[in-house]
């Protein structure tokens, strides 16, 4: 791969803080409803880890942080569990309600994969600002 494509710096420190936290916040947001809560803890941590975070690592070093680069990261990243899913069913690894049940979920996962991968953003640019030091105190 060219790595000189890839121009764009991420704060490691600003990366895995909005990685952890926008998630964890907005589930939190969520707990006047405890089954929606329940299910993005369940079915929506563990995709958002694997795949959303390197898929938000590479996004921002090639494209900077843009709201519409995260937002086709976040649906990119979901869009890959249907694909995986068609892959096992086909191969007879998961039987037919398991894999509607991951169809179900995918649909309701993109829209909180975009929330949350805005939310990441959103928090991302805070947390980067915090953390650069300006060049006059340098």
């Amino acid at each position: 791969m060219d790595t000189s494509s890839l121009k764009y710096p991420v704060s490691i420190k600003a990366f895995i803080s909005a990685l952890v936290i926008a998630p964890a916040l907005f589930t939190f947001l969520m707990l006047w409803s405890p089954m929606v809560a329940g299910e993005m803890m369940i079915a929506g941590w563990p995709p958002y880890f694997i795949l959303g975070g390197p898929a938000f690592w590479y996004t921002l070093r090639r494209f900077g942080p843009s709201y519409r680069y995260i937002a086709l990261a976040s649906l990119f990243a979901v869009g890959i569990i249907p694909v995986i899913a068609c892959a096992a069913y086909f191969l007879s690894l998961i039987d037919s309600n398991a894999f509607e049940l991951i169809l179900a979920g995918v649909t309701f996962g993109g829209v909180v994969a975009l929330i949350w991968g805005c939310f990441f953003l959103f928090l991302y640019k805070r947390f980067r600002r915090m953390t650069i030091v300006p060049k006059s105190e340098v």
